[in-house]
């Protein structure tokens, strides 16, 4: 996964990678690398984690890691999150919080997402998150994202 974005003179350029392993039919490890550049720092994320898979189409993933930045800075990351897949539906909740020791800032960022599949080729997705840090701060947002499947047969 890859993100860029710019706003207000401001960018965020982000990648992440992530390794599952086959483990059972109920838990798959897995780890993640996320690297974060701003125009503030460049910020590496380590995470370690599993797949919990409940039943059919009901999982959970868990994980939490440690990270760093240019200066040797460091925080903390990690969140749960559960899912319902259906043939044409995922809905998901998450609870996503982390910590930053230089500046002693503490995070909260749950969200709640749906995408519904109408036909083979077009998926809508809807996103809310709210944020929420120790320094009183409150945010929210909401992502549309529009899914198009494009299929050439050779």
């Amino acid at each position: 996964m890859s993100y860029v974005g710019y706003s207000n003179d401001n960018y965020v350029f982000e990648t992440e990678n992530t390794l599952l392993y086959y483990w059972s039919d109920t838990i798959i490890p897995l780890a993640k690398v996320r690297v974060t550049k701003t125009q503030y720092e460049l910020r590496t994320l380590v995470q370690p984690g599993l797949v919990w898979i409940f039943m059919p189409g009901v999982y959970a993933e868990m994980v939490y890691g440690l990270s760093t930045n240019e200066d040797g800075e460091l925080g903390q990351d990690g969140y749960i999150e559960l899912f319902h897949e259906t043939d044409t539906t995922i809905a998901s909740a998450r609870l996503r919080g982390g910590y930053y020791h230089e500046s002693e800032v503490v995070y909260f960022i749950p969200d709640v997402s749906l995408k519904k599949q109408f036909t083979p080729l077009y998926s809508l997705k809807a996103k809310y998150f709210f944020g929420y840090t120790d320094e009183p701060f409150y945010s929210h947002s909401l992502q549309l994202e529009n899914g198009l499947t494009f299929d050439w047969e050779f």
